[in-house]
């Protein structure tokens, strides 16, 4: 029986002791987030509930709100990822990538994919006059006319050395008197009759252009351009148009607001996926140091 009590009082209390830290750590750990809810008997709250986390989740989704817009991921930072190397070169592979597909098909395929088929021909017409419109104000304000008959002046002129006696009768006065009515002939033609004519022509240039394959287009484009020009644009864009998306961008209240949906049950899934380790080591420590106190007491 004294041989029984002496190992009772040197194993037992150690075991005691690893298993009242054990457990009390593990009812500490278990408080962090049970109850879920606040216990009520009648109109009063039970002490210690809801659990620690959930009591104070308003103040953790602060505080981790915070930590993240400010420390972890700024706006300074969201920038330069947007720009960086390597969403500039998924951009370029991006870009070079449509560049090589498109040479497969024709404009008119194109066209019909990225335009609404009953707007379809709406575009073609407008496009058609812009084209001719840009065109034939500038050839009206090139005055044709004039260059035309300034041109067959000096071509007349050219040849009287070869005319002979006939380069008598084409006097200075005759040869401008016949080029003045050929300028006045050449505008009047083209006010009359040359809107029309760039139409026939651009519509025709157009119908050409739609129906030809893009790849005698695309093969004359060195890659190495596509891909310099998608990254110029997309850093032009985004350093234009990120300080402004940057403005209403508020990283902290958005992390805040997604902790505060979270249900607690959701929460407590996520501290444990990061934490587990770290709560377990918590619990089998206590065990330790009970074990270790139930040795002192032993000799105490």
């Amino acid at each position: 029986m004294e041989t029984f009590l002496i190992i009772l009082k040197y194993v037992g209390a150690p075991l005691l002791g690893a298993l009242i830290g054990c457990f009390t750590n593990w009812l500490a750990v278990k408080m962090l987030f049970r109850p879920y809810y606040p216990k009520r008997i009648g109109k009063w709250q039970l002490p210690f509930t809801p659990g620690i986390i959930p009591k104070r989740k308003g103040a953790l989704a602060k505080a981790v709100g915070r930590a993240v817009g400010e420390q972890l991921f700024t706006k300074d930072d969201l920038a330069t990822a947007v720009i960086s190397n390597d969403a500039k070169k998924k951009i370029a592979d991006y870009a070079v990538g449509l560049w090589h597909s498109a040479g497969e098909k024709t404009a008119d395929e194109l066209v019909n994919k990225a335009v609404p088929a009953e707007k379809r021909e709406d575009i073609i017409r407008a496009a058609e006059n812009f084209i001719t419109d840009k065109i034939y104000n500038s050839v009206s304000e090139m005055n044709l006319g004039k260059i035309v008959a300034e041109e067959g002046v000096k071509a007349v002129n050219s040849k009287k050395a070869t005319l002979g006696m006939l380069a008598m009768f084409l006097s200075d006065e005759l040869v401008r008197s016949v080029a003045d009515k050929l300028s006045d002939g050449v505008n009047a033609y083209v006010a009359t009759n040359g809107r029309q004519l760039i139409c026939n022509s651009v519509k025709s240039e157009i119908e050409k252009a739609l129906n030809a394959p893009l790849s005698a287009i695309t093969a004359k484009v060195d890659e190495n351009a596509v891909r310099e020009a998608a990254c110029n644009a997309y850093e032009k864009v985004i350093k234009t148009a990120f300080a402004e998306f940057t403005k209403s961008l508020d990283v902290c209240a958005v992390v805040e607001q997604k902790i505060n949906d979270m249900d607690v049950k959701e929460l407590e899934k996520l501290v444990l996926s990061v934490m587990k380790k770290e709560l377990n080591a918590i619990v089998w420590l206590g065990a330790l140091i009970g074990f270790i106190l139930g040795i002192i007491m032993i000799f105490v």
